[in-house]
């Protein structure tokens, strides 16, 4: 089963146009990683728990392991790649492979952090062990994919952002929500892959 779906993947990754938004002056590049992996043969999706820090604006929120780019990194996805390293102790070219990526975001929040962010997909082909950077990372989740596709788990709110109406999406599992632009991966990813489950 996991196999198919693997195949499957990088079908549909592989024929995918993606959009790029390139740089505007005021904002800053990151990457992240949505991470998938076969748990209990049910396709899953990796999540981290941001550390509780008063500097950082996504403090204590459910996420993808990513961050800003670096003059380091060579391309978005390298970002990616270090951030997971830092944040997990993962390598994910030793322990899984590239998909594609899903489109670029930036926040709908005209008064939000100015980030633009690339989110690439990346599929474990071997076993991992979680090494949390306790600095970032406070615990971490595989959140079942047919969970979130769900759509009793899903609540859309409306708020208004300098005369902007935003749409959030809203994810809830066990004790955490899963919003921002974290539930925007969310649900283009959910939008990409139903196609295929």
């Amino acid at each position: 089963m996991a196999e198919y779906f693997n195949k499957k993947l990088e079908e549909l990754f592989q024929k995918r146009n993606n959009i790029s938004i390139s740089k505007g002056q005021e904002f800053t590049r990151a990457s992240v990683a949505v991470i998938l992996n076969f748990i209990d043969n049910k396709l899953s999706l990796f999540f981290i728990k941001r550390t509780e820090n008063p500097g950082d604006s996504y403090s204590g929120h459910v996420a993808f392991p990513g961050g800003k780019m670096n003059r380091c990194d060579a391309s978005s996805v390298d970002t990616a790649l270090r951030e997971t390293n830092e944040e997990i102790g993962v390598d994910l070219y030793e322990f899984g492979y590239l998909l594609g990526r899903l489109d670029d975001l930036k926040p709908l929040n005209p008064n939000g952090p100015k980030f633009i962010v690339s989110p690439f997909v990346f599929i474990l082909n071997k076993n991992i062990e979680i090494k949390i950077n306790k600095m970032e990372v406070e615990e971490f989740m595989w959140i079942p994919f047919d969970y979130l596709a769900d759509e009793n788990n899903l609540r859309i709110r409306y708020k208004e952002r300098s005369g902007q109406v935003i749409e959030d999406y809203v994810y809830s599992y066990e004790k955490y929500l899963i919003w921002g632009m974290t539930g925007r991966i969310v649900n283009s990813f959910i939008k990409e892959v139903s196609v295929i489950i």
